[in-house]
């Protein structure tokens, strides 16, 4: 496919990626229904560029949920109305997250986060016959669910995996619709060459860094 005059680079290599990952989630969520409320459990590239989906979807109010606070300062920039302190304890963040919504919980809840107290914290989040869809969780631990919870929602919960070529398609698609609806730039740190690649992915380990540009021609 040839990839459009407007999506840069940078973009459609997120595409591969994150982009593709959390289209498929929405797709395999049904869609976001205009109006909705959205929680987004993680604060990474995966977590911010969902905020944005679920912004640019229509929901009516999207809550980030992460850490660290900078990666939150960036969340509220990619569309989150609300942002929730992981720092604040399992507890608290449902808390928090309820008292945001009135009490009544989140329409959909997307897991991006992959933590052992996602799954708890997902169900406690949702609201009555709402949707969980977990992307994030991919170590075969085991993760503790609360099934009387879930059961007496009626919550839907969906498991989604990475993504294929058509949603890579999307994934361009959606950069080239909304190129200028939120600024994609600033996940991107300045490109750098393969020598300085390992200290890339220590700085995203370490929360520095979003999105690090690895180009092969730079010395």
């Amino acid at each position: 496919m040839r990839i459009p005059d407007n999506v840069k680079d940078t973009w459609a290599s997120m595409a591969g990626c994150a982009a593709k990952t959390v289209l498929r989630a929405v797709d395999r969520a049904g869609g976001i229904k205009v109006g909705s409320k959205v929680v987004i459990q993680g604060s990474g590239a995966l977590g911010i560029f969902a905020t944005a989906a679920a912004k640019l979807s229509g929901a009516a109010e999207v809550i980030t949920v992460g850490s660290p606070a900078p990666r939150l300062d960036m969340a509220k920039r990619f569309g989150a109305d609300h942002v929730v302190d992981i720092a604040m304890g399992s507890e608290a963040v449902v808390a928090k997250v309820l008292e945001l919504t009135g009490g009544r919980g989140a329409d959909y809840v997307f897991d991006f986060a992959g933590a052992k107290s996602v799954g708890k914290e997902a169900v406690g989040m949702a609201a009555q016959r709402g949707k969980v869809v977990v992307v994030g969780s991919t170590a075969r631990d085991d993760y503790p669910l609360p099934l009387g919870m879930l059961m007496g929602k009626e919550l839907t919960v969906l498991g989604s995996l990475n993504g294929d070529i058509a949603d890579y398609a999307r994934a361009i698609e959606f950069f080239k619709a909304f190129a200028g609806a939120m600024p994609w730039d600033e996940l991107f740190a300045a490109p750098v060459g393969l020598s300085e690649a390992s200290a890339c992915v220590d700085a995203m380990c370490k929360h520095h860094m979003i999105k690090a540009v690895i180009d092969p021609r730079l010395a």
